[in-house]
């Protein structure tokens, strides 16, 4: 997926937020891991600025927020 300018950021109302479950918060505070058999190659010569960082930062939040919601609204539906 690519969209032009910043990438979307969903926003949820405190009253869903207050739903989260404990372990599932402390999972969002946590740094993510980097997945088994995923290598990450930085090019030293390559030069990226401080915003093209902050872009990809806030891209990775969202994509990763989208799945732990997705996850949550799964686990619900299951636990139903």
């Amino acid at each position: 997926m690519s969209w032009p300018g910043r990438p979307p950021v969903r926003t949820k109302s405190a009253e869903l937020k207050s739903k989260k479950s404990p372990r599932k918060d402390e999972a969002r505070k946590q740094p993510a891991s980097g997945s088994r058999g995923v290598e990450i190659a930085v090019l030293p010569d390559l030069p990226i600025t401080e915003t093209e960082l902050q872009i990809v930062e806030t891209y990775l939040s969202a994509m990763i927020r989208d799945l732990l919601d997705e996850a949550e609204a799964s686990e619900e539906l299951i636990e139903g």
